[in-house]
């Protein structure tokens, strides 16, 4: 995708579409035909880190239960269990709690599991103060990045403290928005937490 930042950014407000919303849709006018008519963009990536659904499964084998029985309880599809042991998507925080009494875990061992530990205040003030520095290297202020992001300032802010982690789907955002490569950002991210 060619095109100055500024160039794109009075394009996006022609359209009426946001940074991040204009260069997903100029990224799928320009990849080539895949021979599936009408898709053009992809659905987000909520996936967990690699091997983070493993333990689910065991847990729920350890308690005796099939996919479908463990879904009925949780009154969730049985698609839902099969996607959150393969790592393909995150449970929702909503379900967290029944999940680990139905598993017969703790609420920090059915984290852990899923790839979800809490980093302590040190580990997310570094990494909070890393994307802070992305953000100013790329020559944008808080509202600037969040408008390319398509999130609000205050969701930027509370990254840049650490009060909250950006999710995967917030960090391929960040690293759009900041001229990154996602994994640059992920090495990025982990120097500053380490």
């Amino acid at each position: 995708m060619k095109g100055s930042i500024e160039a794109i950014n009075r394009e996006a407000r022609e359209r009426g579409m946001s940074y991040g919303k204009y260069l997903a849709f100029r990224a799928a006018q320009e990849a080539p035909a895949s021979g599936r008519e009408g898709k053009t963009t992809a659905k987000p990536n909520r996936s967990m880190p690699p091997g983070a659904g493993r333990g689910l499964a065991e847990a729920r084998r350890r308690m005796g239960l099939s996919r479908e029985e463990a879904a009925l309880k949780l009154g969730v599809h049985m698609l839902s269990i099969k996607n959150w042991e393969q790592g393909k998507n995150q449970p929702r925080a909503q379900f967290l709690p029944a999940l680990a009494r139905l598993y017969g875990l703790d609420m920090a061992e059915l984290r852990q599991r899923l790839g979800l530990e809490e980093l302590g205040q040190e580990q997310a003030a570094g990494r909070g103060q890393a994307l802070r520095q992305i953000r100013l290297r790329a020559g944008l202020s808080l509202e600037e990045a969040a408008w390319r992001m398509d999130v609000t300032a205050s969701a930027v802010r509370q990254w840049e403290t650490g009060k909250n982690r950006p999710k995967r789907q917030s960090q391929r955002k960040i690293a759009q928005a900041y001229g990154l490569e996602p994994k640059e950002l992920e090495r990025m991210l982990e120097g500053a937490e380490g």
